[in-house]
């Protein structure tokens, strides 16, 4: 009788636990869920593609010189490594990707922001379709008459960003973005 007594005890206090718990509005679980919902609510959305900057999509992503870089948005790189500001006032960060090297540079809250781009092999073709090893005739299809009079260099300039592109004998070799300074 005794042992019955006790089981019942622990049956009825088990029970009023299990009610409590899950009718409790203010549980810590609830509220670790809420904060989940509301960091998948607010989680990042990757930059647009925009029409009055020069830009790179790579992987399907946008990489604007001058913008906030979308490291989230892009496949891990191949390698990184730190270079000394050409300002002097720090580092920059260059990232390491199958034909591009993107180079970030960081400010006092350490948001990295796109330095410059520089696209290294004939994979990787700009938005209007140039690659490395292009001529200097399907350049200036694409992007219409240069900036500049300098000889194997092809400068354009929008908006706060830099397209250069570097001939060798009537072909491309080099493709840069960049913020113009």
């Amino acid at each position: 009788m005794k042992k019955q007594k006790l089981l019942f005890l622990f049956g009825m206090m088990f029970a009023i636990i299990m009610v409590s718990s899950s009718c409790s509005c203010h549980s810590p679980y609830q509220k670790s869920t809420t904060s989940l919902m509301t960091v998948i609510t607010e989680a990042p959305v990757p930059p647009s593609i925009p029409s009055d900057r020069f830009y790179l999509e790579f992987d399907g992503i946008p990489i604007i010189p001058g913008d906030e870089y979308p490291a989230l948005f892009l496949p891990a790189e191949d390698s990184s490594y730190t270079v000394p500001s050409a300002s002097g006032d720090g580092s920059n960060r260059v990232y390491c990707f199958e034909g591009v090297e993107i180079t970030t540079f960081s400010d006092e809250m350490m948001t990295q922001y796109v330095l410059s781009i520089y696209i290294m092999d004939d994979r990787i073709h700009t938005p209007e379709s140039v690659s490395i090893g292009d001529s200097v005739d399907q350049v200036l299809a694409a992007y219409g008459k240069q900036e500049n009079d300098q000889s194997g260099v092809l400068l354009y300039r929008k908006n706060g960003t830099v397209l250069e592109i570097i001939t060798v004998n009537g072909s491309v070799t080099s493709i840069e973005y960049r913020i113009d300074e």
